[in-house]
């Protein structure tokens, strides 16, 4: 025998499903955004030229050239770090 199920079906209005479809999309990209944030780790360019054996000039050349991307206080990511190595 099936259990019985009680099942009710709810109608939305359209608009109210279209807002609450908004609503949770964009909570899940800010959440996402959030996480991602604090997943950057930045270093400074003096930090940086020791990770890559440079000096600090020639890490501020390799920004003015774009072969690195820092922030525009002159923070470099990790990811652009490893990618400059060939670590990704």
């Amino acid at each position: 025998m099936k259990p019985e199920t009680n099942s009710e079906l709810v109608i939305t209005p359209r608009v109210q499903l279209l807002s609450d479809i908004e609503i949770i999309v964009t909570n899940v990209v800010k959440n996402l955004i959030s996480q991602q944030n604090k997943d950057v780790k930045l270093y400074s360019i003096h930090q940086a030229s020791k990770i890559l054996r440079r000096t600090p000039r020639t890490i501020k050349n390799l920004i003015a050239q774009g072969i690195l991307k820092a922030t525009p206080d002159g923070k470099i990511s990790e990811y652009e770090l490893n990618k400059f190595m060939g670590n990704e």
